[in-house]
């Protein structure tokens, strides 16, 4: 009876102990495959969204580098069905609830900015988006109000997130704002009706208030004698990146 006993506790004492490392080996497993799925979420995560979007862009704050994803989950497509002041008949568009998602270099976990209702017409270049060129980088989301009317609302990083710029630019449809130098940037607009001509508007940004002030405005147009010199200078103006209209542009032509 004592050898059964003996043996009987034996047996449970083994079993016992096959079943506590059977669940160790199990506990281990599912951590680590846990583990795993939870990498190759996050991959896939960057990758679809990378997939999905409208913009793929890369911007810098200064010292790091971003990857910028603009991307809608429910975006429609449409095709212009006439022509308008902002796309030409059968050009394609997009609309919907837009998001950024911005990825720091070398991270797979991304911060997140609603951009709200968008239309883009990527073919027209008049409602569209792109990287303004600085110290920050500016990304400028440029709707068309008009047939040389832009309203631009502009966006810069900060600490890791995308930060809308609190004032809303108004320019010619375009690329048409650019960096001058120690947080400054020129932008340029056309007016066809009180003051005809090129207006240029040199804006100081203020990163901490997220504002851009303005402090000087140079008009080539009727007013300043300069209108006729003014679509060849604008034009100068686009094709070389590090030039600004400054006073010396007055007397460039003065000469």
């Amino acid at each position: 009876m004592s050898n059964v006993l003996k043996k009987s506790t034996f047996n449970k004492g083994v079993l016992a102990t096959m079943i506590g490392l059977l669940t160790f080996i199990v506990s281990v497993s599912l951590t680590l495959g846990a583990g795993v799925a939870e990498g190759a979420a996050n991959t896939s995560s960057k990758a679809a969204i990378a997939k999905k979007s409208r913009y793929t862009f890369k911007m810098s704050d200064g010292n790091t580098n971003y990857d910028i994803y603009i991307y809608s989950s429910k975006e429609t497509k449409g095709v212009e069905s006439d022509s308008w002041a902002c796309a030409k008949k059968g050009e394609p568009y997009y609309t919907g609830t837009y998001t950024a998602a911005v990825f720091k270099q070398g991270s797979s976990t991304p911060t997140y900015l609603n951009l709200g209702k968008q239309y883009f017409n990527p073919q027209s270049k008049k409602s569209y988006a792109y990287v303004v060129s600085g110290k920050p980088d500016l990304l400028a989301i440029n709707t068309c109000e008009a047939s040389s009317v832009a309203s631009v609302n502009l966006f810069y990083m900060n600490q890791n997130n995308l930060v809308a710029v609190k004032n809303t630019l108004y320019t010619i449809n375009g690329k048409n704002i650019k960096s001058i130098g120690n947080l400054q940037f020129q932008s340029v607009f056309y007016d066809n009706a009180d003051d005809v001509g090129y207006h240029f508007e040199n804006w100081q940004f203020n990163k901490s208030k997220a504002s851009l002030t303005l402090k000087k405005t140079y008009s080539l147009s009727e007013s300043t004698g300069m209108l006729d010199f003014s679509t060849g200078i604008y034009e100068y103006w686009l094709s070389h990146p590090a030039y600004k209209v400054d006073e010396h542009t007055f007397e460039e032509d003065e000469d």
